[in-house]
């Protein structure tokens, strides 16, 4: 669903850190970013920050996140989807 809704790459998507995914002027964004050995982007262009499209945030993606990284007292360089 991610890839979908924002045209990333599936590996880009599965991929995400928690530090990935917050807010920015009052909007949740997602940051395509290469900052790990096993992150990778097509190209140097691919990094970028998407704003999360509000039907992933009515499906609650936002609030997975939230729920999982307290549960899991996650840092921002762990994965969102580590068996991927």
């Amino acid at each position: 669903m991610i890839a979908l809704f924002t045209g990333a790459r599936l590996n880009a998507a599965t991929t995400l850190q928690y530090g990935d995914v917050f807010e920015k002027d009052k909007l949740k964004c997602l940051y395509f970013r290469s900052n790990h050995a096993i992150k990778h982007l097509k190209n140097d262009a691919s990094e970028r920050i998407v704003p999360i499209h509000k039907q992933l945030l009515d499906l609650g993606f936002w609030d997975y996140v939230e729920r999982r990284k307290k549960k899991l007292k996650a840092k921002d360089e762990d994965f969102i989807f580590p068996k991927c």
